[in-house]
């Protein structure tokens, strides 16, 4: 089985990584990914303030570089002095965002993940997206199935619903129409937007959140 997260977050699940030697056949993968700056590199930003009390966007590359220096010291950044976030500065990566998340999603530049990602669509296997976004996760859904349907990137429809059909001969199963098999493998996966909603942990903590939903995900695919 292959998981795909960035190494900071495999070192906090190392014993669930090495769980995985046993489950399914040597043919079988599921994968775990984050999204941004893993799968993509989304153009959507974080809200910060200056010291005339402007907003002005930042993007994630860019936040992890100043995120230390937010609301502790002034900085210069896009030919202003930042002082700190905007109020609601994550409204871009909540349900706030969700109309500009799938095409932000078509235009985006790929991540270090991508071809792991391009591997596991395209060979239909099981796969979660576990992110610090606060989207509906139908939302990130829906994205992947246009990811998908535009072959983006090389993502290829045909060879998906190819193997699709692969499965449902082995299982019997009646084809349907190549959207229909789609959407059904895609409700098969699991996405996780860790702040979305009321779930308490992801909202104080992204991280332990991941970890949580990286839990039930292995859950979900032992049963």
């Amino acid at each position: 089985m292959k998981i795909i997260l960035t190494e900071e977050q495999l070192s906090k699940v190392k014993s669930l990584y090495e769980g995985f030697s046993n489950i399914g056949t040597p043919d079988m993968k599921y994968y775990a990914f984050d999204w941004d700056d893993n799968i993509m590199r989304m153009p959507t930003e974080i809200v910060v303030q200056d010291e005339k009390g402007d907003e002005i966007g930042m993007s994630t590359e860019d936040f992890a570089e100043y995120r230390v220096k937010l609301g502790k010291e002034p900085f210069e950044y896009k030919g202003k002095t930042i002082v700190g976030l905007a109020q609601d500065a994550f409204r871009n990566f909540t349900t706030k965002g969700d109309s500009k998340f799938i095409p932000d999603s078509l235009k985006a530049e790929t991540g270090p993940a991508w071809d792991d990602f391009v591997e596991a669509v395209n060979g239909g296997s099981i796969f979660s997206i576990i992110t610090a976004r606060g989207h509906t996760p139908s939302v990130l859904k829906d994205a992947v199935y246009g990811l998908i349907m535009n072959n983006k990137n090389g993502l290829n429809k045909d060879e998906l619903v190819k193997n699709l059909k692969k499965y449902r001969e082995l299982t019997d199963e009646k084809e349907g129409s190549d959207e229909d098999m789609i959407e059904e493998y895609l409700n098969m996966c699991k996405f996780y937007p860790v702040t979305y909603g009321e779930s308490k942990v992801g909202a104080i903590n992204p991280e332990e959140g991941k970890i949580s939903a990286m839990k039930e995900f292995i859950t979900y695919i032992k049963d």
